[in-house]
């Protein structure tokens, strides 16, 4: 398969993410051939540095990525050996050598990272509470030594997603948190991890928040799934609702990630009639406009960065298999920039012959774009990590 003109996805039932590397629900898999082998790691063009981890477990998978104020690149997500789950960070320097590795080995899954203006790093995800998952919070300094850890019991199933942190150092988690249904749950902390509010969204149905991200006025804006559609709030930096909104298309349609540019203007990405569908929201919470990019058979975008000139990049999985191929054999990373007016800039698909997912995406000081998630590589699944330079001379692979 030409690695230029296939593209991937990752594919969502509902709004769980149907892969071998997420913890969810049980789900029923169609039966399908082995994983074929994978490429050996090439450094393409416009590419400045690839890495890929998959030492120790047979199961590394990156759900997180954020840069610091050097252009460090630090990557979290679960490594796992049958049912045993650890977080995973590693942190890069700019031209992509590992500065240091760390493991926190008591059962978890690091969903979310962020960085503070010291270059502290917070990193969020899950972990196991007897029969029940919680929320865990832990901001470690620039070396990778522990500063505090937080969890949240809201009495069965927590699983936090997203983080962000604002200009005062505060941070904000969300995620999903079950009661009668499930709810978007959304907690604040101050920079010590001092708890200042909570607020919780109950829809009609079940409600699970995947995207959280801060603006200029400290402002938070949380995005999800809400009875079937987008669902983006926007709170004050007391929490305070300023306004709520919903895109449906008639279909299923699930918010994954939200970012926010350097007018405050707000960025939803998702999943909506099977393809990658982008909103940009005014501060006030008006539509400027919204673009749909259907890349391939099976679509599935997963998050949102923008850069210095308000650009706009979402990343993803699509392929052009069919579902159950797709299940069990292969998908490639997709990467789409936008400018500030929904004009596609560049598109760039990874193929490394295998399953290829991509989870999340940063950009750092240069603009460059900084790509995360997993591959199946040499018979485990790997983390895979790709920098890519801010100009791509046009570069539109499709």
């Amino acid at each position: 398969m030409d690695k230029h003109n296939t593209l991937l996805t990752c594919v969502i039932l509902g709004v769980f993410l149907f892969t071998e590397c997420v913890e969810e629900a049980p789900v029923s898999t169609p039966t399908v051939t082995p994983m074929p082998a994978a490429k050996e790691p090439v450094i393409e063009p416009g590419m400045v540095w690839l890495h890929i981890y998959n030492e120790e477990k047979t199961r590394n998978c990156a759900f997180g990525v954020a840069t610091d104020s050097y252009d460090n690149v630090i990557v979290v997500g679960r490594v796992s050996l049958e049912n045993e789950y650890d977080f995973r960070m590693i942190k890069y320097d700019a031209s992509g050598n590992v500065l240091w590795n760390k493991i926190y080995d008591r059962g978890h899954t690091a969903l979310g990272v962020a960085v503070d203006s010291n270059d502290n790093i917070i990193v969020t995800g899950s972990f196991p509470s007897g029969n029940e998952i919680d929320y865990l919070t832990v901001k470690y300094d620039p070396d990778g030594t522990i500063v505090w850890e937080r969890s949240y019991d809201g009495g069965s199933y927590d699983r936090a997603w997203g983080v962000a942190v604002d200009s005062k150092d505060h941070i904000i988690v969300t995620g999903e948190s079950k009661g009668a249904d499930y709810d978007y749950c959304t907690i604040k902390y101050d920079a010590s991890g001092n708890v200042f509010w909570s607020r919780k969204y109950q829809g009609e149905n079940d409600d699970y928040a995947f995207g959280i991200a801060t603006d200029s006025q400290n402002n938070i804006i949380v995005t999800g799934f809400s009875n079937g559609d987008y669902c983006t709030i926007k709170y004050d930096f007391k929490g305070n609702t300023l306004w709520e909104k919903k895109y449906d298309s008639g279909q299923s349609d699930s918010g994954r990630g939200v970012a926010t540019d350097s007018d405050d203007n707000i960025i939803v990405v998702g999943r909506s009639k099977g393809v990658y569908h982008t909103i940009k929201y005014a501060p006030d919470g008006s539509m400027l406009w919204g673009r749909s990019y259907d890349v391939a058979a099976v679509n599935s975008p997963e998050a949102v960065a923008t850069d210095s000139h308000k650009n706009i990049i979402i990343v993803g999985a699509s392929s052009d298999t069919t579902l159950e191929e797709y299940v069990g054999e292969r998908s490639n990373y997709c990467v789409i920039k936008y400018d500030s007016d929904g004009n596609v800039l560049w598109m760039r698909a990874y193929d490394g012959g295998s399953k290829d997912t991509a989870e999340a995406v940063a950009t750092d000081s240069a603009d460059n774009v900084i790509v995360t998630g997993y591959s199946f590589f040499n018979g485990k699944w790997s983390f895979l990590t790709i920098k890519y330079r801010d100009d791509q001379n046009g570069f539109f692979s499709i």
